[in-house]
């Protein structure tokens, strides 16, 4: 499966089971994530087609998930380093408040690179920093 195609019954079926591995009600659920229990209602019973990015960043940084995990069930859960996740989420918030549009484009256009062209991209921007610290 690519990375762009997204299996949202998945998806909920991992934030249910999430759920009840954190050992909280709909409501607990909810309130962790500060949205309406109706919210976490339509997930959990799939009434929707799909999850926002919202929601799926949320869940992530609240409950310290893996986004692998979560959009398509691989690895572990849970993240082995919060800090790393947490300085992560802190840097896309930053960008997404600052309006920076040309980095918001790029970030949307890595989001949807499958995992050959994700290192690829990866070893690039690896060989830039090099040549960029050399100077």
């Amino acid at each position: 499966m690519e990375t762009n195609e997204l299996d949202y019954k998945k998806i909920m079926l991992r934030i249910k089971w999430l759920r009840e591995d954190q050992h909280l009600s709909l409501r607990g659920f909810a309130d962790a994530l500060g949205v309406s229990k109706g919210v976490i209602d339509n997930l959990i019973y799939q009434r929707v087609t799909k999850v926002s990015d919202l929601y799926l960043n949320l869940i992530c940084d609240k409950f310290k998930v893996t986004r692998e995990w979560l959009l398509y069930g691989c690895g572990e859960p849970y993240l082995s380093n919060p800090s790393e996740k947490s300085e992560f989420s802190q840097w896309i918030t930053e960008i997404a408040e600052d309006s920076n549009m040309s980095l918001i484009h790029l970030m949307t256009k890595i989001n949807r690179l499958n995992d050959d062209d994700l290192q690829l991209a990866n070893h690039i921007v690896d060989r830039l920093l090099k040549e960029d610290n050399s100077e």
